[in-house]
């Protein structure tokens, strides 16, 4: 019995000393990233001090350029946004800059499916932030969008690194420029396959995530810092306003400034300044970014 219970004991203390080796072993990989979205997680969790952030989906990663906004104003800019997520991630990530720091400016790009629609599993939201689960707030999110084993299950360091192993290890033999967070895209839609999206697409809101953009309000107005809701343009987008409502709603009422260029025509009789219906390419997002600087950034800095 007793060389049973040893084996036991041996065996739980081999898991802990390998979880805690795995997790050490990632953790340097973070900080020695060469480029590429682990750089880029990293900076915007331990490192970022800018004064101007953009936080949202691709269409915050693609159109918009921080270094024409700090070649404009001689400020610096981050853009925090990531493909395929919304408030889950980007309110996670805010989280972490206000405990460092205090912006002086925050631009969301609202994206109705990503930041309060039903159209996927919440838990994938939380793959960007599962590195960071022990960080100041970062385990509360966790325990409203992962299921009840989630704070048992994040106390192991290899559960926490698992969903970066891949990207982890690549970004510390290539390396990719981050471009301040700025993604580019170089094509141009295909007018010959383009297809106006249904007035009839209709979306049911998710109030636990509706919840997160008030969160997020509430993070940057507890830190005294601006924040402006952006709809930047879509090309030739058919449908009414009705699924930004939920987000055009909580700014009406918690007194927040939306810009909405989803349907200027300076953009939308444009096809060469998109990429595809929902994004602006390369050359449409030089021509946004410069149009909201004046429009927009200068008028909402506090300097």
């Amino acid at each position: 019995m007793k060389k049973f219970l040893l084996k036991v004991i041996l065996f739980f203390a081999c898991v802990v000393v390998m979880d805690f080796t795995f997790g050490f072993a990632f953790s340097w990989l973070r900080r020695h990233a060469k480029g590429g979205s682990t750089a880029n997680c990293e900076y915007i969790a331990n490192q970022a001090t800018d004064e101007i952030i953009i936080l949202g989906s691709s269409r915050a990663t693609h159109h918009y350029i921080p270094q024409i906004i700090e070649d404009s104003l001689g400020m610096s800019c981050y853009n925090c946004g990531e493909e395929g997520n919304g408030v889950v991630l980007a309110y996670g990530r805010l989280k972490m800059l206000t405990g460092r720091y205090k912006p002086k400016l925050v631009l969301y790009e609202i994206t109705p499916g990503y930041d309060y629609g039903t159209t996927e599993c919440n838990s994938k939201y939380l793959g960007y932030l599962r590195s960071y689960y022990d960080k100041e707030g970062i385990s509360e999110i966790f325990g409203d969008f992962d299921d009840e084993l989630s704070n048992l299950k994040l106390m192991s360091k290899m559960y926490q690194n698992t969903g970066r192993l891949l990207p982890d290890i690549a970004d510390n033999l290539l390396f990719r420029d981050n471009k301040n967070g700025y993604s580019p895209l170089y094509g141009q839609i295909d007018l010959t396959k383009y297809t106006p999206l249904s007035e009839n697409n209709q979306m049911i809101t998710d109030s636990l995530k509706l919840s997160y953009v008030e969160k997020l309000i509430i993070l940057c107005r507890d830190n005294e810092i601006p924040l402006v809701f952006m709809i930047s343009p879509r090309f030739k987008y058919s449908n009414s306003l009705s699924q930004y409502e939920p987000a055009l709603n909580m700014c009406e009422k918690q007194g927040i400034p939306v810009f909405n260029y989803l349907n200027d025509s300076a953009f939308v009789s444009h096809p060469e300044f998109f990429q595809d219906e929902g994004h602006l390419n390369h050359n449409g997002a030089i021509h946004y970014t410069q149009k909201i600087i004046e429009e927009v950034i200068k008028d909402n800095l506090i300097l």
